[in-house]
């Protein structure tokens, strides 16, 4: 298997952006700086690398696609020997696979929470518009008499 490539991929699902842009740059590249370009201030540096990686995935969860990018980035390492092996991706990645899918259990959860405190406000809503009926309707039918 080619680790470089796979690294490539690898940043193209992490950043949500494609391995060449409209001017040729070389996305990889550009990665390769922002998470191993030296900073004096990591708060800077971290706000550096979430800015550069897919919105979507960084408001889910950081560490885990953290993670995966500097997995990514290890496979871009010009020195062949330390490129990780494929087993080690592997390892790195499953671990990052199931913190992410612990977090989307979680999302998973809030989420039918959500829609069930939804269907209760509904419930509340229609028992409020029966209520106007049956009120309206006997004070009509008082009216009437």
């Amino acid at each position: 298997m080619d680790v470089f490539s796979f690294g490539v991929i690898l940043l193209e699902l992490v950043s949500g952006r494609e391995a060449t842009d409209e001017e040729v740059r070389v996305m990889w590249a550009t990665a390769v700086e922002v998470f191993r370009g030296r900073s004096t201030e990591e708060i800077g540096r971290a706000e550096r690398r979430r800015g550069w990686m897919d919105e979507g995935l960084v408001a889910e969860s950081t560490c885990p696609v953290e993670s995966m990018a500097s997995v990514a980035i290890s496979c871009l390492n010009q020195d062949l020997s330390k490129r990780p092996s494929t087993v080690d991706m592997v390892h790195a990645l499953c671990d990052d696979i199931f913190e992410l899918s612990a977090d989307a259990q979680v999302w998973a959860r809030e989420r039918e929470r959500e829609r069930e405190r939804e269907r209760e406000r509904e419930r509340e809503r229609e028992r409020g518009a029966m209520f106007g009926s049956i009120w309206l309707y006997y004070n009509v039918a008082k009216f009437i008499e």
